[in-house]
């Protein structure tokens, strides 16, 4: 379930403090389609990466899996025109990488039950694209579960 509840908490998060964001959503390659897509700009989008577990038994019948994998945000905005010096869309295009430094910040203090220590690892733009956009922000994310022999199967999902 970590993944599931970082997703969900993270919808929640960009919910109550960043309004602006008109669509979230779970990568799917969802630019190279966007003429096809039914969203809205800006909009985000979550990929989770590979993660990599490390297991450790507590006892007889629990062992605690501890794991490092990457988490890419997507942030796909509109490209309005030149962003030149002497530009009158300047600020407006710019302000797009202040939205970035507020996903960072939500996502350095978000914390779960069973994910956290979420670092930001590398960004990069992306401006291959006629239209918009994407700002990309890569962070390591630190996830842990715990299975037991007594646990319901539910419990024991990732």
């Amino acid at each position: 379930m970590n993944r599931a509840r970082l997703y969900n908490d993270f919808i929640d998060a960009v919910k109550g403090q960043l309004p602006e964001i008109k669509h979230v959503d779970l990568w799917n390659r969802n630019i190279e389609f966007i003429e096809q897509e039914d969203w809205f700009m800006p909009a985000v989008f979550l990929e989770f990466g590979e993660i990599f577990w490390s297991a450790s038994k507590v006892d007889k019948d629990t062992i605690d899996y501890k794991g490092k994998g990457t988490l890419t945000i997507h942030i796909v905005t509109p490209w309005d025109g030149s962003a030149s010096a002497d530009s009158p869309a300047r600020n407006l295009l710019l302000r797009y990488f202040d939205l970035s430094a507020r996903i960072q910040k939500i996502m350095e203090l978000m914390e779960g039950e069973d994910y956290g220590g979420i670092w930001l690892n590398s960004t990069k733009t992306n401006h291959d694209h006629a239209d918009i956009v994407e700002n990309i922000d890569i962070y390591v994310v630190t996830f842990h579960r715990r299975v037991s022999r007594i646990q319901t199967s539910s419990e024991d999902e990732s």
